[in-house]
């Protein structure tokens, strides 16, 4: 996101362009069904997934839909074997930072499958949430137009104060 981007060039080391998460995934999910490979849409609330999933195989024509999972469960072990016998090569997890990184972390060895931790990818792929205008997404303000849509987010974006602070910091210290 442009928070990286921004962190980056405070530390000094720049980087060429972002990708958001959206262009990231659009690309992956395209690659999957070039060569074949099976995909598990895991997150979001239920019949989202579902949804995000016959839209996304009308538009790629190909793309191996492995199984899907809501993101409202109470324990770990039952979404994971739902995974492992899908047989699916990757797994798209869309619970939100930190909540889908830490899922990953904690089951990462239970999982032979590529998991990317990818937000709320499903509700845009679903046509819940539309993505911002261009013009939005050229001025790296994408995070705003999703928080005037959606008020609730402003909790979670008080976070991006205190990365931006860490990272002053760190370029103060030079560490």
């Amino acid at each position: 996101g442009i928070g990286v981007i921004y962190g980056a060039k405070l530390l000094g080391t720049p980087l060429r362009s972002r990708v958001p998460g959206i262009e990231f995934g659009t690309a992956m999910l395209a690659h999957c069904a070039e060569t074949g490979k099976k995909v598990f849409l895991f997150g979001a609330k239920p019949g989202v997934a579902e949804q995000a999933a016959k839209n996304l195989c009308e538009k790629l024509p190909g793309l191996q839909i492995a199984g899907t999972h809501d993101g409202y469960f109470k324990e770990d072990a039952p979404v994971v074997e739902a995974i492992r016998e899908s047989g699916a090569d990757c797994v798209f997890v869309c619970l939100g930072a930190p909540k889908q990184e830490l899922w990953m972390a904690r089951n990462r060895q239970k999982i032979n499958a590529v998991m990317i931790g990818v937000g709320g990818l499903l509700d845009v792929f679903a046509g819940d949430i539309p993505r911002a205008p261009e013009s939005w997404q050229r001025l790296g303000l994408e995070w705003l137009y999703r928080l005037i849509r959606e008020p609730k987010r402003f909790r979670r974006m008080l976070r991006l104060p205190k990365y931006l602070w860490a990272v002053m910091l760190k370029r103060i210290r030079g560490t």
